[in-house]
């Protein structure tokens, strides 16, 4: 059980990663560094939230409800 939830947990790490750097390369290429990064958060940072989220809550509700120890 261990090994499922941390490759989903790395699977959506390498995901947000793709994502921050795609958007970063895109804001790039009109703007200086500095206003790039902060434009990149804040692109991102609702959809990094709310999949986090999501995340959080199924893992606590398969934590309440799962009979499966956790070791």
């Amino acid at each position: 059980m261990k090994v499922i939830i941390r490759s989903i947990q790395l699977g959506a790490i390498v995901d947000y990663a793709i994502l921050f750097t795609e958007r970063y390369k895109e804001n790039r290429q009109t703007l200086n560094k500095k206003e790039s990064i902060v434009e990149t958060v804040s692109n991102v940072t609702v959809s990094v939230l709310t999949s986090g989220i999501t995340m959080a809550t199924v893992g606590t509700l398969l934590g309440v409800i799962s009979t499966a120890a956790i070791q």
